[in-house]
């Protein structure tokens, strides 16, 4: 193992290096001052723009990968950038629709609320099958109720 691994990761070379005692420095006033030879000065600040920022290096032609865009030209005026069914056609005729805000309705009673619900009158057709539903209904009930006796 010491073959691959060198002797500055050891054991012994890491308790000799935490050993000494490393002496506490709790306030700026304990710092002691350093001569340079230079004045430093603060970084300039350079601002960035706006955004995701944009990649430095520009990917080679093999790297390329996906679809290459193609632009559409338009059947109608043969310009580029839009198709024949598009409102930038100055042919077809369409325009953009502008966003129109929604009016507030007044809230109260509707019309017609006054009224009492009356049902339209049944035709003979619709009577027969509500009276055959309701029978059905009541022979369901009455076989429940007899599995319940039993």
């Amino acid at each position: 193992m010491e073959q691959y691994v060198d002797v500055a990761y050891s054991v012994h070379k890491f308790q000799a290096a935490y050993a000494g005692m490393i002496p506490v420095i709790t306030y700026k006033s304990q710092w002691s001052v350093v001569e340079k030879g230079f004045k430093l000065l603060p970084p300039i600040g350079k601002k960035r723009g706006l955004g995701r920022q944009r990649k430095k290096r520009v990917k080679g032609c093999l790297e390329r990968s996906g679809k290459a865009t193609r632009q559409v030209t338009c059947k109608g005026c043969g310009e580029l950038g839009h198709r024949r069914t598009s409102w930038r056609c100055p042919l077809s005729g369409t325009k953009k629709r502008k966003m129109t805000r929604k009016t507030k309705t007044k809230k109260g009673p509707k019309k017609g609320a006054d009224k009492e619900y009356e049902p339209a009158p049944a035709s003979e057709l619709q009577q027969q099958h509500l009276n055959l539903h309701q029978l059905h209904q009541q022979q369901q009930h009455l076989s429940l109720h007899q599995l319940h006796q039993q």
